[in-house]
């Protein structure tokens, strides 16, 4: 096998001295980046998509989603359902990106003009239903809020019994997800889930790529473009959008980065943030608070407005993040503000001294690959946090298992 050195870059020296003087860096990186595909021959189609990645200006936002048969099907089942005024429930994880993609078809729905007493959201509680669309949850769903229409977010992509079970009950789904199928499981209805499109024409890199959130943000922008809407609100959609994204931890490239770009933007500027009255009251108390202030920028996403709308769903119900979502006055916003803000200061306390131990008990496990710790104290709500923590502490692996009292005889099992 014959290894070829690439080419040398011979990237204009002004170029980089530019800096110095106060020149652009994004420009200079875009021109860099151009140069060098240019050198590797890489097709014109990619070196113009790949460039656009470091511009200074964004490129108008795109959606290809609607393209696809899956948007088809569900933008086609969506809107009959809101034409026939048929009851629909909104189903989502209990995370930011499921309660944010929550709210944003909420929003689409009302402005569609479905009433809200045909409305109804239901996010299962982490310590009760488990992680995502479960048979407890979505028993507890159809007996609490009887839908003609269940819509999925960021879940429900393997769960082909639970779907198969409300078929059988003579209830319509939808699912929006991003999570991999498992070929075995994946349900059996209108599923919008790129990554179970491997194969098809409407495989995109792009699209599989995005949050569920993500997902949600341009199925409603397709159906708010074909029924030209103009109660529906693109800027706070895009803010709720691209903030889900980055706390979700998506890759910040193509539409990802459009969004989240657009959501800092919006988010700067007074009347950009106050279209999510909630995110206002959020950024009130991270001025008020220990919280670095100053500039909002890409850490406050991910370090304050993320852990503040997950901590409800760590801790107790989601509700109050999804509260503090649809919350349209000032009061409103303001009270779930402060219960987002204190569950998340809660859950600090309770995952400091956790983590501190599980680092510990890490550290004398000098020769295994993967680092397993087990913890009747560890509280189920922040386990993940704590593997995410000793995983980069120690470069490996790690698993952290918590203790769930049950009604089963034994008294518990773990997690």
């Amino acid at each position: 096998m014959i290894i070829r050195k690439p080419p040398p870059v011979n990237f204009e020296k002004d170029k980089i001295v530019c800096l110095s003087d106060g020149g652009s860096r994004d420009e200079v990186i875009a021109e860099y980046v151009q140069h060098r595909l240019n050198q590797l021959n890489c097709p014109p189609s990619f070196r113009r998509e790949m460039g656009e990645e470091f511009v200074v200006e964004l490129p108008a936002l795109r959606n290809p989603l609607p393209k696809t048969a899956a948007y088809k099907m569900a933008s086609a089942k969506i809107r009959a359902a809101v034409a026939a005024k048929k009851k629909i429930v909104l189903f989502g994880d209990y995370d930011c990106d499921g309660v944010t993609s929550v709210a944003l078809l909420h929003d689409f729905l009302r402005a569609a003009g479905l009433p809200e007493s045909k409305l109804d959201a239901f996010i299962p509680l982490r310590h009760v239903h488990g992680y995502g669309l479960t048979m407890p949850a979505m028993q507890r769903c159809v007996k609490m809020h009887r839908p003609e229409l269940l819509i999925v977010l960021d879940c429900g992509t393997n769960s082909r019994e639970e779907i198969d079970w409300l078929t059988e009950q003579g209830i319509a789904s939808v699912i929006v997800d991003h999570h991999l199928p498992a070929e075995s499981k994946t349900a059996d209805t209108t599923l919008l889930n790129p990554k179970a499109w491997a194969g098809s024409k409407d495989n995109s890199w792009d699209l599989q790529l995005l949050s569920a959130a993500g997902l949600a943000f341009l199925l409603v922008h397709g159906m708010a473009d074909e029924l030209r809407l103009t109660a529906w609100d693109i800027d706070r959609a895009i803010l709720m959008a691209g903030l889900a994204s980055y706390v979700d931890l998506m890759p910040v490239v193509g539409l990802n980065r459009i969004l989240v770009k657009h959501a800092l933007r919006l988010a700067r500027k007074a009347d950009g943030i106050g279209k999510v009255p909630g995110l206002a009251a959020l950024e009130q108390l991270r001025q008020a608070s220990k919280f670095t202030a100053g500039v909002l920028d890409e850490k406050t996403f991910g370090l304050f407005f993320g852990p503040c709308l997950n901590a409800p769903g760590r801790l107790g119900d989601a509700k109050h993040a999804l509260q503090l979502l649809l919350a349209q006055d000032a009061a409103t916003a303001r009270k779930a503000g402060e219960k987002c803000f204190n569950c998340n200061e809660e859950r600090k306390k309770i995952q400091s001294p956790l983590t501190t131990r599980a680092l510990g008990a890490a550290g004398k496990l000098k020769d295994t690959k993967v680092i397993f710790l087990a913890d009747k104290k560890c509280h189920p709500g922040v386990g993940g946090i704590i593997a995410s923590d000793v995983k980069e502490a120690f470069n490996r692996p790690a698993i952290i298992a918590s203790w769930q009292e049950t009604d089963n005889h034994d008294g518990g099992i773990w997690k």
